[in-house]
This record gives structure tokens, C-alpha cells and sequence, in this order.
């Protein structure tokens, strides 16, 4: 990842499609570019980024861990778990029976596989012999799949101590369906060249 120009982080993402009126959120492990602010958000600190139609990206930036952070919010855990013993309820900063976007959350609806695109990352460890690229890239194809990026190198640590030679792909997808990569995936984990599990990221696309 780093290599490519990557650093990984852990995301949270709530994405909602007015169009479709749906919604998908994820938590998951995922690849940013080291150029995005986001790719340099190191140490105690999180970063909340909230993307508009109009406004563009704007990212908010705070210390999330660490003493004073954490004690912050586990005091304020503790207040609300008080307040709820004792009748008073959670502060609810929305009039949900006035706000007109109630009834718009009601109807929405969770996004399928389908609708949810982004570009992946794929490393794969192979066989090292003719052909196996061709292999691959014909899984891909088949699922509809645009490779942006592969790189190919001798496997130092083969995972298969019967075979003589092995190597790691390493693929950069264009944007493509969960579907369509879940099941790419599992075709490429049955092919006979393919030596073990193949590991996959997401690329995350901020739409700057």
C-alpha cells in the first residue's frame, strides 16, 4: 500500500443516495491516498469528513484518544447513563415529530450490494508461470471489473512450500460494484493458481 501510494485507515461511512432514496454504512479497514488530509491524520487525533452537493468536502479535525479525550468522553457516558437511571432520558438535539426530514428517514432504504461502488484493492499470491495474469484479468472481465493498476513481483515468502516459484499481484480496480468484487473473489479463491486467500481493500473516494 505504501508502495502505491497509500496509507490504511480505519473508516466509518455513511453514504446516502437521495436519488434512490437509500442509505449505506460501513465500518472497515481502507486505503487513502497519502495526498488526501485524511491519509495524515496520525496519534490520538480522528477526522470527520462531510461531503455536499454544493458545499464540497469539509473536514473537521480533533483529538479523539488519549487522556484528556478519552476521560472527556467516558465522563460524559457516565452523565448520560445517570440521567437515564433516573428518568430524565437522552438530550435528542432533533424535534423528530416536527423536523421535516422524519418522515425522509423513515422511507429509506438500505442501499444493495449492487448500488454501493468503489474502487479495491486486490493482492493476490500466484503461481509464477505463463499465463496466470491472463488468468486473473479474465475473472475480472468476466465480472465486468476495469483494472487500473497491476504490479507483479517474486513472492520472498511463499505460502505454498510445494511450489517452485511463486509471485504477488497487486491490482488497483476502477469503481465497481460490492457484488461484482465479492464475487470476482471468490472465483479467483478457487482458481488453481491462486495459492491463498486473496486480501482485498477498499479504496476510499472522497470526491474532492
Amino acid at each position: 500500500a505504501d508502495a502505491m501510494g497509500y496509507r490504511i485507515k480505519h473508516l466509518a461511512s455513511v453514504v446516502s443516495d437521495a436519488k434512490k432514496n437509500s442509505l449505506f454504512i460501513g465500518v472497515y479497514p481502507a486505503l487513502i491516498p497519502k495526498t488526501h488530509i485524511l491519509g495524515r491524520v496520525d496519534d490520538v487525533y480522528n477526522a470527520v469528513c462531510v461531503s455536499g452537493d454544493v458545499v464540497g468536502s469539509t473536514i473537521h479535525i480533533g483529538r479523539g484518544a488519549g487522556q484528556d479525550a478519552t476521560a472527556s468522553a467516558v465522563i460524559s457516558d457516565i452523565a448520560d447513563a445517570v440521567f437515564t437511571t433516573q428518568g430524565a432520558g437522552l438530550m435528542n438535539l432533533i424535534d423528530e415529530k416536527n423536523d421535516p426530514l422524519t418522515s425522509t428517514l423513515e422511507e429509506l432504504q438500505i442501499a444493495s450490494m449492487e448500488e454501493v461502488k468503489s474502487s479495491f484493492y486486490l493482492r493476490l499470491s500466484v503461481i509464477d508461470q505463463p499465463g496466470v495474469l491472463s488468468k486473473v484479468t479474465a475473472v475480472m472481465a468476466k465480472e465486468k471489473i476495469s483494472i487500473a493498476r497491476v504490479v507483479q513481483q517474486l513472492d520472498s515468502k511463499p505460502s505454498n512450500k510445494k511450489v517452485k516459484a511463486s509471485a504477488v499481484l497487486t491490482l488497483t480496480t476502477h469503481q465497481c460494484s460490492e457484488s461484482a468484487i465479492a464475487r470476482a473473489v471468490r472465483s479467483l479463491k478457487r482458481s488453481s493458481p491462486v495459492l491463498s486467500k486473496p486480501f482485498l481493500l477498499r479504496i476510499a473516494n472522497f470526491n474532492d
